[in-house]
C-alpha cells in the first residue's frame, strides 16, 4: 500500500494526506506509469477500477488500507437503542431518507440568447492559430517479418486555423450536443443558427465543439441555479437508511493522523465511535458538539450517502445534529434537527457561486421535506448557534 500511495503522489493524483489534486473526472489515471512491477502487472485493473470507486465513493479523499492488517471496527454506538434516542434517531432517519426534486422555470429564449453571446465570446478568443506539429514518417518490413517505423528529420509546423477539416452539417453539430446536454433539438438549432458566420465555421473543429457544449451546460446550470424555486417529494421513493448513516472504514493510517479523525468519548453524544473529518474546522466542530450539553445526538453525514438533487449535481451536507429543545410545554417534541454544512472562518462574500447555489438548493429541499429540521451554512461553532438562534 506504501508503494501505491507513492507512485500516486509522484503522479500527481494526490497529495500526502490522500486528497485528489483533481478533480475525479478529470482523473486519467490510465496514463499512469507505475514503476512498481506487481501495480503495473495490474494496472489495467487499477485504471478500470479507480475512478469508478472515487465517484461511488462522493469524495476527494482516497483510502488506501494494507488488507493484510485486522480493520479497526468503527460501529454505532450502543445508547442509540435507548427508547428515546431510537425514536429520535428514527425521525431523523425518516426525514432524510425522503428524496426530492427541485423545480425551476428558466426563459427559453434568454437561455438562446445568452448561450449565443456565450458561444461568441468564447470563439472570438480560442487560438485558432495554434501550432502543432507534424511529423512525416516512413517505414518498412524488415527480415523478420517486423515494421519499423522510421521518424523523418523534417518535422513541420502548421496552424490549426490552415488545417482542412470535414464541415460538419448543422444537425450533426445539434445531435453532438443534444448526447451530450439532453437539450432540445430546436433550441440548440437556433443557437447553432445564431451564430457569427465564422464562429459558426469554427464548431467543424471537434476540440471547439467540445468546448462549446461544456458551454451550454454550464449555462444551463447557472440559469437552473438563478430559478430554483421549490422541492417536490417524491412519493414513494427513498434513500436507504443504512447508506445515510453508513460508518466510515478506519485504518492505521487514519488513526495516525489524528487531526482528521474525530473519536467519540464515552458519553459522548455522538452516533459513530469514529468520523473521518475534511478540515480542522470540522475536527473543532465536532469537538464542540461533543461537548455541548444541550446536544442529544449528531452524526457526520456520509458523502454521497444523502444527497440533495441541485442544478450543479448531488449535494451532501456536513452535519445532523439533534438539539435540546428549550421550549416549554412542548413534550412531543424534544428535539430540534438541524442539517448543517460547515464552512470554517469562510464569510458569506467569499462562497462561490456554485457553494450558494447548492446551500440555497438545501434550505428548499428541507422546506419541502420537513418543517421539524433547519438547513444552514456555518462558518465555526458559535456561528451554528447564532444563524440557528440556540443557546
Amino acid at each position: 500500500m506504501d508503494e501505491f500511495k507513492k507512485e500516486l503522489i509522484e503522479n500527481k493524483v494526490m497529495d500526502s494526506n490522500n486528497v485528489l489534486l483533481k478533480k475525479t473526472e478529470e482523473l486519467n489515471i490510465k496514463k499512469i506509469e507505475f514503476s512498481n512491477e506487481i501495480l503495473k502487472e495490474h494496472s489495467i485493473q487499477i485504471a478500470e477500477n479507480f475512478v469508478k470507486y472515487m465517484v461511488e465513493k462522493g469524495s476527494n479523499r482516497i483510502e488506501i488500507a494494507n488488507g493484510d492488517n485486522e480493520p479497526i471496527v468503527n460501529k454505532r454506538r450502543s445508547f442509540i437503542s435507548e427508547k428515546d434516542f431510537q425514536n429520535l434517531f428514527e425521525e431523523l432517519g425518516t426525514n432524510l431518507s425522503k428524496k426530492a426534486i427541485y423545480r425551476c422555470k428558466i426563459d427559453n429564449e434568454k437561455y438562446i440568447e445568452s448561450s449565443i453571446e456565450k458561444i461568441n465570446n468564447y470563439i472570438s478568443n480560442f487560438d485558432l492559430k495554434q501550432i502543432v506539429e507534424v511529423a512525416e514518417s516512413k517505414g518498412d518490413y524488415d527480415e523478420t517479418g517486423n515494421f519499423n517505423l522510421e521518424k523523418d528529420s523534417g518535422d513541420k509546423e502548421i496552424e490549426i486555423s490552415k488545417i482542412k477539416v470535414a464541415p460538419k452539417s448543422d444537425f450533426e453539430i445539434a445531435n453532438y450536443i443534444m448526447y451530450h446536454t439532453m437539450l432540445p433539438r430546436l433550441a440548440i438549432l437556433k443557437i447553432i443558427s445564431g451564430l457569427e458566420k465564422e464562429k459558426r465555421e469554427a464548431l467543424n473543429i471537434q476540440d471547439v465543439l467540445e468546448d462549446i457544449t461544456e458551454i451550454l451546460l454550464e449555462n444551463l446550470k447557472e440559469m437552473k441555479s438563478e430559478k430554483v424555486f421549490e422541492y417536490e417529494v417524491i412519493d414513494g421513493y427513498e434513500t436507504e437508511r443504512e447508506k445515510i448513516f453508513e460508518v466510515d472504514k478506519i485504518n492505521e493510517e487514519d488513526l495516525n493522523n489524528k487531526r482528521r479523525l474525530f473519536k467519540a468519548k464515552k458519553d459522548s453524544a455522538s452516533l459513530n465511535e469514529y468520523y473521518k473529518l475534511d478540515s480542522d474546522g470540522e475536527k473543532e466542530f465536532a469537538e464542540k458538539l461533543e461537548n455541548d450539553e444541550n446536544v442529544l445526538l449528531f452524526t457526520k453525514l456520509k458523502k454521497g450517502g444523502f444527497v440533495i438533487d441541485t442544478p450543479y449535481g448531488n449535494y451532501s451536507p456536513d452535519w445532523a445534529i439533534i438539539y435540546k429543545n428549550s421550549s416549554e410545554n412542548n413534550e412531543n417534541n424534544v428535539g430540534i434537527y438541524f442539517i448543517v454544512e460547515t464552512k470554517a472562518d469562510k464569510e458569506e462574500k467569499d462562497l462561490t457561486s456554485v457553494e450558494k447555489s447548492k446551500i440555497k438548493c438545501g434550505k428548499l429541499h428541507f422546506e419541502a421535506v420537513s418543517k421539524n429540521i433547519k438547513f444552514n451554512w456555518v462558518k465555526s461553532y458559535d456561528d451554528f448557534k447564532r444563524k440557528f438562534e440556540i443557546k
